[in-house]
């Protein structure tokens, strides 16, 4: 009986630490912002440096970048907007971008079920 009760206290001490959730190493966050009458929102996941030079490095420089980790960058706008003279439709793109030393090109594409 006695090594019965010990093993119910066991478990019942390890199922709590087996459900606690661990920090993903590239977490998702979702930022909305309006802009004029244009509501927009990007969702992406922060990739985590860890020590690592990310620009130059982990991502190269003239290459076309994801612009984030695991799935790429999401851009929802409610209207029609412009951005560097250009007429974007209102819509959700996925946003690339290749990253210079100097500048950098933002890319916007309607395929947005891309993985890194």
């Amino acid at each position: 009986m006695k090594n019965w009760i010990l093993g119910l206290a066991a478990l019942a001490f390890t199922l709590p630490a087996n459900a606690q959730e661990l920090p993903q190493p590239s977490p998702t966050s979702t930022v909305d912002q309006r802009i004029g009458l244009t509501d927009f929102s990007i969702s992406y996941s922060r990739p985590a440096a860890r020590d690592r030079a990310i620009f130059g490095d982990l991502v190269p420089y003239n290459e076309v970048w994801r612009t984030g980790a695991n799935r790429c960058v999401i851009l929802n706008a409610s209207t029609d907007f412009t951005m560097n003279g250009n007429a974007v439709s209102a819509g959700e793109y996925a946003l690339f971008t290749i990253p210079g030393e100097n500048e950098w090109t933002i890319i916007l594409s309607t395929q947005t079920d891309l993985w890194g």
